[in-house]
């Protein structure tokens, strides 16, 4: 289904009539069109990979299991993205960790983080769409829960990741300037936490090229937002982004 799903994201991005279309037409090669040919690849001979549903979300008392189950050198690492809708840069991050602890995971923002701050872009690919990708690339996916309102917030991140999880490392960005705030979290720190960028736009600039900043939450937008489906089946992507 993940394939489907991406093919359906793929055509309203290049297809849907607005400022950027054209940025989006080319952002989308490395993006969703590299999902799609992914999970292609990647598809379970017995069936096809399907869409989390709420009761399989890798809930903060799971993940603490499994990072309290870890044995010996085992290390487990933390990456918070507030989309983490899959571009080239999220890859290359959850990479970097993948490659440096034993037991990734990738915490994604929930909807309260988009209200909190509504200069940042909302999120294009749904929740259950994200949560499912980020699995099937070999990461533990959970949700960040909703920050109380009178608490800080480096204070409930450090929370989060070192009381909550109880993880060993915390991951963030070169250019990131709370970098050190954020790899502060974790029980231990090293060189690696700290993850290379490019000289290249940061990941959240790159995207913002291809909706031209924020959408607009609850209400109208002329960018493309991904629509629900009735039923998901196969979509004849216009010419130049077929698989």
């Amino acid at each position: 289904m993940l394939s489907e799903v991406m093919n359906l994201a793929l055509v309203q991005l290049v297809t849907t009539a607005g400022p950027h279309m054209n940025n989006r037409k080319e952002g989308v090669v490395s993006w969703v069109l590299w999902w799609a040919k992914f999970f292609e690849k990647s598809r379970d001979p017995k069936g096809k990979r399907e869409l989390v549903q709420s009761g399989n979300i890798g809930i903060l008392e799971e993940i603490k299991d499994r990072i309290d189950g870890l044995q010996g050198e085992e290390m487990s690492g933390v990456l918070l993205m507030a989309a983490g809708e899959g571009t080239e840069g999220h890859r290359l991050a959850v990479d970097w960790m993948r490659d440096h602890v034993y037991f990734p995971i990738l915490l994604l923002e929930n909807v309260g983080y988009f209200h909190r701050y509504p200069d940042r872009r909302k999120p294009f690919l749904p929740l259950a769409v994200r949560l499912s990708m980020w699995p099937a690339y070999g990461v533990m996916t959970g949700l960040v829960p909703d920050k109380p309102e009178a608490e800080d917030e480096n204070t409930f991140y450090r929370r989060l990741v070192r009381e909550q999880l109880g993880a060993h490392y915390s991951f963030s960005g070169s250019k990131d300037p709370n970098k050190q705030d954020k790899e502060k979290r974790g029980r231990y720190q090293s060189w690696f936490t700290e993850i290379p960028e490019s000289d290249d736009p940061r990941t959240s600039e790159r995207v913002e090229r291809l909706f031209g900043g924020s959408q607009i939450l609850d209400g109208e937008s002329d960018e493309p937002e991904f629509r629900e489906w009735p039923r998901i089946k196969r979509y004849r992507l216009p010419r130049g982004y077929g698989q």
